[in-house]
């Protein structure tokens, strides 16, 4: 099922909204600050911090087990096996140009702005 799932959703277009993009990606940033902050505030509070990124989880089981096992740190819970390995999948090789079925529109939306890099395919 899982991979009738990701040929399906592979062969789909993303849509964005080239009017909110801007303001969407502006309120993203900000939020991320927000939470670098409390990141801070925690480590400084001598509180434990891990940062993760999906990147790292989606790359290596090894990981994973790391996040598990920060969880658990200070923690009577026993290490519970996985039941099954994470199944991701990456659903889109290729430029952003092929993923996006507006990507004129949103093209023009995000040039001569901050995050015009990201047109960078």
């Amino acid at each position: 099922k899982d991979a009738s799932e990701a040929t399906k959703v592979r062969k789909e277009k993303v849509e964005l909204d080239p009017k909110n993009l801007t303001y969407l990606l502006q309120r993203d940033k900000q939020k991320i600050q927000q939470v670098r902050q409390i990141l801070v505030q925690a480590k400084a509070m001598g509180l434990p911090v891990l940062h993760v990124f999906y990147e790292d989880l989606a790359g290596s089981a090894a990981n994973l087990e790391a996040v598990r096992n920060f969880l658990r740190q200070n923690s009577s819970c026993p290490p519970a096996p996985l039941s099954k390995a994470p199944g991701w999948v990456k659903l889109h090789n290729g430029s952003l140009s092929h993923l996006i079925g507006n990507w004129n529109e949103v093209k023009k939306s995000l040039e001569a702005t901050q995050w015009e890099w990201m047109l960078n395919d």
